[in-house]
């Protein structure tokens, strides 16, 4: 009797967890094989790096979306403490929408001014820089959240606003 050895690989997609059970070690003479990786597989619906869940592709201007919505909705009831378990959900959400963005490349048209590569390097680090800070707010307004502390929740929601702000004025981001 031959024991196969497996691994438990965990695979965060959307709002919940994948697991797998895949061999740890890849039988001789056999192909290597990938375990497929969400509902539609590899960059299908939900499946990384197609990304965003639902069938979308993954974009920074999706992300930036989703961000937007998450924060209008929590922005409107984030001092209600009745509503903890939904502002967890829509802090979260902007956090999944703020590392989508941030992991993806910059588009092109925010480059397309810079003079050469030094300038456009320098472009895409403040974005990241911009976003790393946005994350950090996000992360202390969900503490903030759990902690009870409405008011501390909304100073940096509000903090988070004025971020994007000058953010989106340094990139030149036209609002809709």
């Amino acid at each position: 009797m031959s024991k196969l050895a497996v691994s438990l690989v965990c695979i965060m997609v959307g709002a919940g967890t994948l697991w797998a059970v895949q061999p740890a070690e890849q039988p001789a003479g056999q192909p290597q094989q990938r375990p497929e990786r969400g509902p539609g597989g590899p960059g299908g619906p939900g499946g990384f790096p197609g990304g965003g869940g639902q069938g979308r592709q993954a974009s920074v201007d999706a992300g930036m979306k989703a961000m937007n919505r998450a924060a209008r909705a929590l922005t409107t009831q984030i001092s209600d403490a009745t509503k903890k378990d939904e502002n967890i959900r829509l802090i979260n959400e902007m956090q999944r929408g703020c590392a989508m963005a941030k992991g993806l490349p910059l588009p092109e048209g925010f480059l397309k001014d810079a003079k050469d590569d030094a300038a456009k390097a320098k472009i895409v680090g403040e974005y990241r820089a911009d976003m790393i800070k946005i994350m950090r707010s996000m992360i202390d307004v969900e503490e903030a959240i759990i902690s009870g502390k409405t008011a501390e929740a909304k100073a940096g929601l509000d903090s988070i606003e004025k971020l994007r702000q000058a953010a989106h004025t340094r990139l030149g981001v036209k609002e809709d």
